[in-house]
Parts: C-alpha cells; structure tokens; sequence
C-alpha cells in the first residue's frame, strides 16, 4: 500500500478518494495529520488523565512500548456482525477510540480504481476497519487489513511478511510468534522511513489466519511518540481478541 517506488498521491485525487471510501467520512487523515491534530494529541496527553483508551500510555508511552500493558476498554467489541465491523475476529476497543468500516468500492475510472488499490490493500491483505485514537487525544489508528485463509499459504508469519514488505522503507522488524484468539499468531515491530518527509518512526502489527480468513492488526501513528503511546489500545485488542463462534 505504501511501498517506496509507489507515486506519491494528489491531492484532487486524494480527495476524491476519500469521498468514494465512505465507510470512514470522519477519518479523513493518514498518520501523519496536520499541525491542528498535533495539537489536539499534545492537548490530549496533558488531559490523559480525564480521557481513557490510550491514556496508560501517556506522553511518555514507556522506554519499552509494550511495557504500558492493555488500555481501559470502551465496553465495545469491534468485528462482530451488528458492530462498527464486521471481521474474522472481535476483540475490544479501546476506551474513547472510533471505529469505522472501510467499504470495499470500485470505480469505473481506472486512475482512481489503481489509486484505491494503492490505499487499501497492503501484501495479501486489504484495509476493512479504522480504529480512529483522535478522541482519544492522539494521532494515528490501529487498522485492520483482511484476505482470504490461503494467504501466506495459511502461515501467519508469511502474511506479515508481505504486508511489512510493502510498507515504506521497512527495516530492523523483529517477528515473534505469539498467541491471538486461542491461535499461533505473528507479531513484528520494525521502523518505517517517509522519505518526503523524512521521517523514520516506529511501527507495528499482528497477523493471525483464522478459518474465515487472514487477519492483519497494524498499529502505525503520526511519529514514534505517538505510537508509544498508543501502544496499550493495540495490547488490549490482542489480550481479547477472540474468533467468533456463529
């Protein structure tokens, strides 16, 4: 989805992209938001204390940014039928944070069809859910990328491999294999670098193939800090995270 060789986007184009993914109206913003959702992050670290979700991890989010442990829940479950999404997996949302589903649209016009493959499908997988941190006083999401069970020949770590391959400059991933909704999962940190910007931060994600499909977690945030911090929303949707029954 954001592979370094890939063009870099316009911004009538963009625009008209956003409109076409309906799914999310209010998400409007990448990771890497203007200078107003700055301040909204920094005013939100200082007012954590009154506003759950990701609050546990603070501005300082931990020298070890899994240290922080899981965020208050909101009480709500996201993938579910009848939820925000609808996914192979459910697991809690974070306290004060926004789902929002990502509808799978086409277009007629092929630039605009290329670009929205561009923006939704990373590796094998394609973005199906946001987890907005904004009213939670931070910036960046926890998206949830979905493809069918063949994906990386059913291995968990192949998935992640792909998606990780196809981000922005990956470097220094560490894979290990861990445990999500009673099954062998992966997770990997590893750094990205935006060479528009020129800015390396911090990135994350979870990959677990379930018998309804592949499921990718990805947690990435405007800058590093803020993925510290939104550390412990990530670690609540994996300490929850079950397959459906029904």
């Amino acid at each position: 989805m954001r592979g370094s060789g890939r063009a870099v986007v316009g911004a009538a184009v963009a625009t008209l992209v956003i409109g076409v993914l309906a799914g999310c109206s209010d998400q409007t913003g990448d990771d890497d938001g203007g200078n107003d959702n700055r301040s909204a992050a920094q005013n939100g670290r200082q007012n954590s204390g009154k506003d759950g979700g990701a609050e546990s991890g603070g501005k300082d989010g931990g020298k070890d940014a899994g240290a922080t442990g899981p965020a208050a829940s909101s009480g709500k479950q996201v993938g579910a039928k009848g939820t925000a999404c609808t996914l192979p997996v459910t697991f809690d949302l974070a306290k004060s944070w926004k789902a929002g589903a990502i509808e799978e649209t086409g277009s007629d016009d092929p630039e605009v069809a290329e670009l929205l493959e561009e923006l939704t499908k990373q590796g094998e997988v394609r973005l199906t859910c946001e987890l907005d941190a904004k009213p939670a006083g931070h910036v960046g999401f926890i998206r949830v990328y979905t493809g069918k069970a063949s994906a990386g020949g059913g291995d968990s770590r192949k998935v992640l491999e792909g998606f990780v391959a196809d981000a922005d400059q990956p470097a220094g991933q560490k894979y290990s294999p861990v445990k999500a909704a009673g099954l062998n999962a992966t997770e990997v940190t590893y750094t990205t670098h935006n060479k528009e910007t020129d800015v390396t931060k911090e990135e994350r994600a979870l990959a677990l193939v379930t018998p309804q499909g592949a499921v990718v977690v990805h947690l990435g945030g405007l800058d590093t800090e803020e993925h510290r911090a939104m550390v412990p929303a990530f670690e609540l949707a994996k300490k929850t995270m079950a397959v459906p029954t029904a």
